[in-house]
Parts: structure tokens; C-alpha cells; sequence
């Protein structure tokens, strides 16, 4: 069996880095080509799991970690026509006579469309992880949930995290393919990184990076006051993303208010970092969904900052609330954050697990 998968941010090499752990130790050949949506970071990041740099090919040149709409459009396009060689020569060197080869691409992000598109061109069979996620509103998140049923359309087996989703999935005619994994992946990135005692706490976690928040106005300064509100109170610690921090650098106003709160704003960290960082936390604010995930089954206290969420860890045990932009919602979360502390929630069997006893041949 050889995998190709097709990467362009941390968030996403965090969610398969237990593939590829069990692609290591399976000896099962495998290369990851990283489209280089996150420049910088995600190198990192692969520095941090300890990957053989021989594994990772660049589809395009260096490229800087992507901070606005535009500058992402433009990526997206050199990248889905000058990245293309790159890729089919690692399909190419992988693929084997009689062997079983595919191509993997995960979430919702625009290197997933990437990897998806360029599969459908080469004739590769395309495995798509963490798939059948709806939000039920194609502006909410925006382009996420566009990508996510696009790349539905374009994949031959479909890796859903759990009923719902595979649900979400027949209610568009996809049900070939379809295998329920009984849990995320990040699960697995979580067990491998995290340990079983909880480091203290004291602090309060921010990590606030979509679009949709950080091109609103209003929504911005709304954070931004919660922020630094939360922050007179207790020790916060603000996690700022390459499009926060540009943001925070053309805002006067909040840079501001939010360091003569006390913020202490702090550049993204490796996952060993951020998970145990995360593991420690009060409580969290944030706006991604793989917080909500990592919150979940760590127990952590997190309140999402969205209007919608195609997650739906924690949302039923009450360890995640989302905010809405509801004062009322907000308060009560801020006023008890203690309330939503929960057990530690892993499954049994490892998502992993579930996915290569799929894919092997």
C-alpha cells in the first residue's frame, strides 16, 4: 500500500501525522506533498512530529505562511496549476505494479481542493478524511463548506468521523465508500503528544484566526473587548495566527487595549507545545474547529466563537458552547467556566486504526 498525501497547512499534517506514524510503522510507502499554504509553519511543524524531511515534497517554491483573502486566491491558483508536476511525480515514483495506491487529502481547507482536483486528474483513487462535515450554510465558514462538498464529489472513499456525518453524506447520494472512523483523528494526535496526568491550570487560551471574524468589524472589536475583559481577570494568553497578527498590526485600537489588559500575545506554537498549553487552560476562546475537537477530549472548557460549526464534539456533553455572538450565551459560559469541565473522552479504537483496516489491501 503507498500514500500520497496532499497537505498545505499545520492543522491538517497535525490530523494525519497518526497515519503517518502508522504508515511508518506498517512500513507502508509514503510521501507527503505540502502545497504550501502554510509556508513556514508547517515546516515547523514537521521539524516538531520529527518527519524525515526526504518524505516531504514542495509542490511550489518557499512560500510565506498566507495572511489575507487575496493573497490566498493567488496561491491557490499557481499552486493548482504549478504544483501539479510536483505531485504526479510523486505518484508516479510511489506507484508500484499490484500495489494499491492513494491519494489522501483531509478537512476543508483550499489544499484539500488541490489535492482533490489533481487526483481526479491523474486517475488516482482519492481518500477523503475527516469528510461528510456540514455546517448546513455555504457561507458559514466561507469557503470551507464549499470545499468540503466539492471535494465530496470528487472522492471515492470518504473517512466520517461519525454518524452524523456519514449521514450529512446520503443525504447527497454519497454513500459508496463510506466508512464511519467512530472519532477524529486528532484524537490520535492528541494520545501521542499528551500526558495522562493534567498540567495545573491558571490561565485562560485565545486562538481567534477566521476570516469571517477577522474581516468584520464588528465581530473583531466584540473579541477583541471579550479578550481583553477576560484578561483584566486572569492571566490570558493569545495565540496569534499569521492573519491575526497581521490584523492586530493595522488596529491601532486594539493592540492597545488588549496589551494594557495584560494580554500576552504569543506567536503559534508546535503541536507538543500548543496541546499541552491547550491541556492546562481554564477555559478556551476560539474560533477553530480543531479546538473544538482537541477541547472535547480533553475535557477543556471552550467557547466558539462562531455563528456555526460543522463540529459537533462537544456541543451535546456541554464542553463546548457555541457563542453565537450572544452576550447571553457568552456571559453564562464566563460567569461558570468550571461547569463545563468533562472527563478526558477517547474511544477505544483508535480512528486510525478504523481507516487503514480500509485501505489495506
Amino acid at each position: 500500500m503507498n500514500l500520497v498525501f496532499v497537505l498545505g497547512t499545520a492543522a491538517e499534517l497535525i490530523k494525519v501525522y497518526p497515519l503517518l506514524h502508522e504508515a511508518q510503522a506498517r512500513r507502508a510507502g509514503w510521501v507527503v506533498v505540502h502545497t504550501g499554504q502554510n509556508g513556514e509553519n508547517f515546516h515547523r511543524q514537521v521539524a516538531d512530529f520529527g518527519l524525515p524531511p526526504e518524505r516531504i515534497v514542495r509542490a511550489l517554491g518557499h512560500t510565506r505562511d498566507l495572511a489575507h483573502a487575496l493573497t490566498a486566491l493567488g496561491w491557490f491558483c499557481r499552486c493548482l496549476v504549478g504544483g501539479f508536476s510536483a505531485f504526479r511525480g510523486a505518484l508516479r515514483k510511489l506507484r508500484a505494479p499490484g500495489g494499491k495506491t492513494y491519494v489522501i487529502v483531509h478537512g476543508d481547507t483550499l489544499s484539500t481542493v488541490v489535492g482533490s482536483l489533481w487526483a481526479r486528474a491523474a486517475r488516482a483513487e482519492l481518500v477523503h478524511v475527516e469528510a461528510g462535515m456540514r455546517s448546513r450554510s455555504w457561507r458559514s465558514p466561507f469557503p470551507e463548506e464549499l470545499n468540503r462538498r466539492l471535494v465530496s464529489r470528487l472522492a471515492q472513499r470518504h473517512m466520517a468521523s461519525d454518524a452524523q456525518a456519514a449521514a450529512n453524506l446520503a443525504r447527497e447520494g454519497i454513500t459508496r465508500g463510506v466508512v464511519i472512523t467512530n472519532g477524529n483523528t486528532v484524537v490520535d494526535a492528541l494520545r501521542l503528544v499528551v500526558n495522562p496526568a493534567r498540567s495545573p491550570g491558571g490561565y485562560a487560551l485565545a486562538n481567534i484566526h477566521r476570516f469571517e471574524n477577522l474581516q468584520s468589524e464588528s465581530r473583531w472589536r466584540h473579541i477583541v473587548e471579550l479578550i481583553a475583559r477576560q484578561a483584566r481577570q486572569r492571566r490570558l494568553v493569545f495565540i496569534l495566527m499569521p492573519a491575526t497578527r497581521a490584523r492586530l498590526a493595522a488596529d491601532v485600537w486594539a493592540t492597545r487595549l488588549l496589551r494594557d489588559a495584560g494580554v500576552e500575545l504569543r506567536d503559534r506554537l508546535p503541536f507538543r507545545e500548543f496541546a499541552l498549553l491547550l491541556d492546562g487552560a481554564e477555559y478556551v476562546i476560539s474560533d477553530s474547529g480543531s479546538n473544538q475537537q482537541e477541547c472535547h477530549h480533553l475535557g477543556r472548557p471552550c467557547l466558539i466563537m462562531r455563528d456555526r460549526t460543522e463540529s459537533i464534539e462537544g456541543l451535546a456533553d456541554g464542553t463546548c458552547v457555541l457563542a453565537s455572538f450572544d452576550d447571553g450565551i457568552i456571559d453564562r459560559f464566563l460567569a461558570n467556566p468550571a461547569a463545563h469541565i468533562c472527563p478526558r473522552s477517547f474511544p477505544a479504537t483508535r480512528p486510525t486504526d478504523l481507516i487503514f483496516r480500509e485501505l489495506a489491501p
